[in-house]
């Protein structure tokens, strides 16, 4: 009998170590590129990290108050402009309180709450995708440049893609699971802070928002409620300012191309024009996913997060075919 109980415990011990090693390798090498040098990485491959903090850094080292310009309503949230997100100004505060004003202050912070986002996702995730499909999608992310170029650099849109990471994760936490309040106010808290992202994420959170209502037979009621009611608990501080900031939070960048639509006499939308730069604008990413508009083959050399010049890639050319290849097991995955 003890024979047994203690092969029991042995095979316990073997499958714990068989399921949890894996994960535990892929973190620690993601922690290692991640954090690898990070306050030698250069500083020009997001030139707009330094604007986008001196309001931070004012306050820091010069004890500067920036009340004025820090407040919790919706603003036009572009990358030179990033110090006017509280929540993003937080982060990099401490950063410089603590490591002083080096690059290494500005990026350890972002860069550790990216990490914890991707052992989030991988949590969120694992009971809707097999292990290895979940750990090779967080490894061919998180090693991707493009991921470490922006997870590394301390700037806005590494920060953003963390809340978006959060955020999307919190909400898959809360499918069919029973009451907890706790979790769904979290999930709520997560959600309602991507305003205080880049712009480009923003319409992720009436995203989530219809898709909860969408799906409230795979939510208890409770925590769908609490969910709710916390988002709108939170983006009721707007109400003091309200139509100003709703129209911040709006805009963002498509709107701008509506508005410079309207050239007809009757102040109707010049249709064909739109249709002319969605599809100069789909042609260009299309080129620019593929890296079809990088000579090289095995050249490693990513370009900068901002200014779409000809010559921008999101990866090495050599690695699109294996995007390509990722891209297709995915969507065989998915409908099966």
């Amino acid at each position: 009998m003890a024979e047994k109980k203690a092969g029991s415990r042995a095979n316990n011990a073997a499958g714990s170590l068989r399921m949890w090693l894996p994960p535990a390798l892929v973190f620690a090498v993601v922690l290692l590129v991640m954090f690898w040098r990070l306050g030698s990485y250069p500083p020009y491959f997001n030139d707009m990290v330094d604007q986008g903090i001196h309001m931070e850094v004012n306050k820091v080292f010069d004890h500067a108050d920036i009340s004025n310009k820090v407040n919790w309503y919706w603003k036009d949230m572009h990358s030179s402009g990033a110090y006017e997100s509280p929540l993003y100004g937080m982060v990099i505060e401490l950063g410089l309180r603590l490591f002083g004003l080096t690059l290494f202050g500005v990026r350890f912070f972002p860069a550790l709450i990216e990490f914890g986002a991707l052992i989030l996702t991988f949590f969120a995730f694992r009971k809707y995708f097999p292990q290895r499909l979940l750990l090779s999608f967080i490894l061919l992310m998180a090693l991707s440049p493009w991921h470490l170029l922006i997870a590394r650099s301390g700037g806005i849109q590494g920060f953003s893609v963390s809340l978006y990471l959060v955020a999307l994760s919190m909400f898959v936490l809360l499918i069919d699971r029973k009451r907890s309040v706790g979790l769904a106010m979290l999930a709520g808290i997560s959600t309602a802070t991507i305003p205080y992202g880049y712009a480009g994420i923003r319409l992720l959170l009436p995203s989530l928002v219809l898709l909860a209502i969408i799906c409230f037979r795979r939510i208890e009621k409770y925590n769908l409620s609490a969910y709710l009611g916390t988002i709108l608990a939170i983006c009721a501080i707007q109400i003091g300012d309200f139509p100003r900031s709703l129209q911040m939070y709006f805009y963002a960048r498509g709107e701008n191309l509506i508005s410079a639509a309207r050239r007809l006499p009757n102040g109707g939308y010049d249709t064909a024009f739109i249709a002319h730069k969605l599809n100069e604008n789909f042609h260009f990413l299309f080129r620019m996913i593929m890296g079809l508009n990088e000579q090289g083959f095995w050249n490693v050399n990513v370009a900068r997060t901002l200014t779409a010049v000809r010559d921008v890639v999101l990866y090495p050319k050599f690695l699109v075919p294996l995007f390509i290849v990722g891209l297709v097991c995915s969507l065989a995955h998915a409908y099966k």
